[in-house]
């Protein structure tokens, strides 16, 4: 075992798995106190804080009373508020189309109609609301929107019943240019009356007259800054894919390492990792192996890429839900995954087998648990295509078409459950998209000296994210060498910075100049992981699994980028 490289499986994933309580940064002025004294001392005034999101590059007032809600961080989820009392919910987005696309509807050359997007979403609404009635479908504008476009924002109001219960929800669709769009959607409770002639209801009054009055304080913010933020990091990053070779890659692995998992000062769980040069993943056994008792584990191709395998669990309590009030018992996750990537980043393979005891039980009262299934892969290689705007003919052969040399870098993700597959993910990558191999050992592949320049150490990269089955921007920031108080010691350490999202929670991996792993912590979500030994886990967790993960075949018709038929383990 190689002691002074000890393994982020975990610590990497907490970093990953925050997005759960991923939210905007509480020392960032993302809800500030408004400087509008003229409008804070008006009594007809709703509004309480400022709301302001860099990354999304929205800021506006929002509505009195009103708290932020935990949210995934996610895709285009700006995020989300609710104010228990008055029962409203609140959510901001912002989308980015994948075309051009107009507020409005319109025809083409030929006088075929082109839904607009306030068409569509008001179709959209219809599909998924039976029986909704839709009050306001018009158009207005704000000054930040599309100065292009007079009309730059499209107001919805729609009244629906749903369990029984009767809400208005006011949405409206801020055009920020032909290709990013921002909706603000508030619903609250409806007049329980549908009669055309009804009185107006107060409660919908207040929450009228609070949408419009939010809706005037909107700002689209300029996201220069953080756009030139990230321009310079993709430099440090482009330059530090270049310095991982073949040897630097093999000197981050570890043979094996334990993890302890600690929440709220309390063990819930644990994980073995084993790290090793190999040519894919391990296949699955054939039936002459198996009768001479080898180990699926075992029967990974040999190579000089990265293969990573991980078994973990953990032990929480179960939440109480509708149906399970009063849960006993303790929800058991249990995971095993494999990861592959070659040196050159080319190609990449996983598997991640996922198995959870939430304490649900059968018409027999019996256990139920619950498996997903998920099988990754990534491919890049060198295309030529034909460039129709291209010159034709080459020095050597005039006639030859014109052609485009280009980088084709794809992701492939399928995710099998209990009911069946999900949709599965294809998705083009950017450059410096980071495989899961190397996002597992990528702070022991970081540069932990400090610069005598002074320059900062920050980088960014893409990675797939699984809870969300998206990729996302992943900011990793590499501080100076300091004394640090960690898990009740004091210690020169090198803190490492690492988060999903421009405002995402931050995990801190601590790190000794000789590259030796001391832990992680996530203040957010009160985690902490500890290296630990064999001996120590089963003191802890009696019985606890410390074996490879073993192989697993991949379902006919998932993607593998490294070879067919290859596989992961359970």
């Amino acid at each position: 075992m190689k002691q002074t490289s000890l393994a982020l499986s975990l610590a990497a994933a907490m970093a990953l798995g925050a997005w759960t309580s991923a939210q905007e940064n509480p020392s960032a002025p993302s809800a500030t106190p408004s400087s509008n004294s003229a409008a804070n001392a008006n009594p007809l005034d709703r509004l309480g804080n400022t709301f302001e999101s860099e990354s999304a590059g929205l800021s506006l007032r929002l509505p009195a009373g009103i708290t932020r809600l935990p949210s995934s961080g996610a895709g285009d989820d700006i995020g989300q508020f609710g104010d228990e009392a008055r029962k409203w919910q609140l959510k901001l987005t912002r989308v980015v189309r994948p075309s051009p696309t107009s507020l409005t509807s319109s025809t083409d050359n030929f006088g075929k109609p082109i839904p607009g997007y306030l068409d569509q979403t008001v179709a959209q609404i219809q599909r998924d609301l039976s029986g909704c009635k839709i009050l306001r479908q018009d158009l207005t504008n704000i000054a930040d929107g599309d100065p292009k476009v007079k009309d730059n924002v499209a107001m919805i109001a729609v009244r629906y019943t749903a369990s029984g219960s009767h809400f208005l929800s006011q949405q409206a669709i801020i055009q920020a240019s032909s290709r990013v769009f921002y909706l603000i959607s508030l619903t609250s409770p409806a007049s329980e009356s549908s009669a055309d002639d009804a009185p107006p209801d107060p409660k919908e009054r207040e929450a009228v007259e609070t949408f419009r009055q939010m809706l005037d304080t909107v700002r689209l913010l300029d996201t220069a800054k953080i756009h030139q933020d990230q321009v310079e990091r993709l430099y440090r990053t482009r330059a530090l894919f270049v310095n991982w070779t073949k040897s630097r890659l093999r000197a981050a692995m570890a043979d094996e390492q334990w993890l302890r998992i600690i929440k709220n000062g309390r063990d819930i769980g644990y994980s073995y990792i084993t790290e090793k040069p190999a040519g894919g993943v391990p296949r699955p056994l054939k039936a002459d192996e198996i009768r001479q008792g080898k180990s699926g584990a075992e029967l990974a191709p040999p190579g000089d890429g990265v293969l990573v395998g991980i078994r973990a669990r953990t032990m929480t309590p179960i939440t109480p839900t509708r149906d399970n009030p009063n849960p006993k018992g303790e929800a058991q996750v249990d995971s095993s995954t494999w990861m592959f990537v070659t040196p050159d980043r080319r190609l990449e393979d996983w598997s991640r087998i996922t198995t959870v005891k939430d304490g649900t039980v059968d018409k027999d009262g019996k256990p139920v648990s619950r498996e997903l299934d998920e099988f990754g892969s990534s491919s890049r290689q060198t295309v030529t295509s034909f460039d129709k705007f291209g010159m034709p003919g080459t020095q050597l052969d005039p006639k030859q078409p014109p052609v485009r040399i280009q980088e084709d870098y794809e992701l492939n993700v399928t995710t099998i459950t209990g009911t069946g597959a999900s949709d599965p993910l294809n998705q083009q990558l950017p450059p410096w998209y980071l495989p899961q191999a190397l996002g597992h050992l990528l702070p022991r592949l970081l540069p932990l000296e400090a610069r005598a320049d002074g320059a900062p150490k920050s980088y960014m990269f893409a990675t797939y994210v699984p809870e969300t089955r998206q990729v996302m921007t992943r900011y990793v920031d590499v501080g100076n060498p300091a004394m640090i108080n960690f898990n009740g010691r004091t210690q020169r350490a090198v803190p490492i910075s690492d988060r999903i999202g421009w405002h995402g929670s931050v995990t801190t991996h601590y790190m000794t100049l000789d590259g030796r792993y001391l832990g992680s912590e996530n203040k957010d979500t009160h985690m902490l992981i500890l290296p630990a030994d064999g001996p120590t886990l089963l003191k802890i967790w009696k019985g606890a699994d410390l074996t490879k993960p073993g192989a697993v075949q991949r379902p006919r018709g998932s993607a593998s980028a490294v070879s067919p038929g290859a596989t992961n383990g359970r």
